[in-house]
């Protein structure tokens, strides 16, 4: 039997916006790969930035692996640094544990190569500066 919604008790979330989508780095790697599953298509994606050649870059992630972290203790790398990177998979530190990202593009759709020892921040860009 159904019973009807009690509007008086219902709540509503907002429309997601893109500050929803922003990776904290510092979170563990199981926060980071829901909040990019969370976020893929159809959604616009969750992001971060990174400094290439002196520019802050937007990176758009779109899929993820979720590695079981050995323990709960945090990273021995800096959370959003690039452990190990190819044409086709990045490994990056995260507060606690690491994750695999599979599948990422800048605003503009392009992949750009990203190398090891790169690392995204987790920040506003309002106050990052490339040095």
């Amino acid at each position: 039997t159904r019973i009807p919604q009690d509007t008086n008790l219902a709540t509503e979330y907002p429309k997601r916006s893109e500050k929803d989508g922003i990776l904290n780095w510092t979170t563990s790697s199981l926060t980071i790969y829901n909040t990019i599953r969370a976020l893929s298509y159809p959604y616009p994606g969750a992001t971060t930035k990174i400094i290439i050649d002196g520019n802050v870059k937007t990176i758009v992630i779109w899929e993820a692996k979720y590695i079981e972290p050995e323990s709960s203790q945090q990273s021995i790398n800096m959370p959003g640094k690039i452990i190990d990177a190819n044409d086709n998979n990045l490994l990056v530190a995260c507060g606690i544990g690491n994750i695999i990202i599979t599948k990422w593009n800048d605003t503009n759709g392009f992949k750009p190569l990203l190398k090891i020892g790169e690392h995204f921040v987790s920040t506003n860009t309002d106050n990052l500066c490339a040095s």
